[in-house]
């Protein structure tokens, strides 16, 4: 029994650390604009993420960011100016499960945020 017990708590530690990926569709970004993704902690526990904002045609990493957030709703953006009529998405790498984040990709005109997509 006691092997058993050892074993349960070892897959319990190993799926805690486990990395898990969302993504936003992508959106087109007008003029002047800027593209961010923005990710939300909704569990108990400080959780290390690392966020990215790639180009959708071509898939190139145009930025990335790695940061530790709060538990408890720690939240983090991650934005940058994009060219007229350039496509994105963001990728999130999450630590633990997929079900303790909230992220979405934005777009943006002077600061106001116009359209949002959650991450998948």
């Amino acid at each position: 029994m006691a092997t058993g017990v050892r074993l349960v708590s070892s897959l319990t530690v190993c799926t805690a650390i486990e990395a898990a990926d969302l993504f936003t569709a992508h959106l087109l970004v007008g003029a002047a604009n800027t593209f961010q993704c923005r990710i939300l902690n909704v569990s108990t526990n400080a959780r290390t993420i690392q966020m990215q904002i790639k180009n959708a045609a071509t898939g190139v990493v145009v930025n990335t960011v790695t940061q530790t957030l709060a538990g408890g709703k720690g939240t983090a953006r991650f934005a940058r100016a994009a060219a007229d009529g350039e496509d994105c998405y963001c990728r999130f790498t999450v630590s633990g499960s997929k079900a303790n984040y909230r992220a979405v990709g934005c777009t943006a005109a002077a600061g106001v945020t116009q359209v949002c997509i959650a991450a998948e």
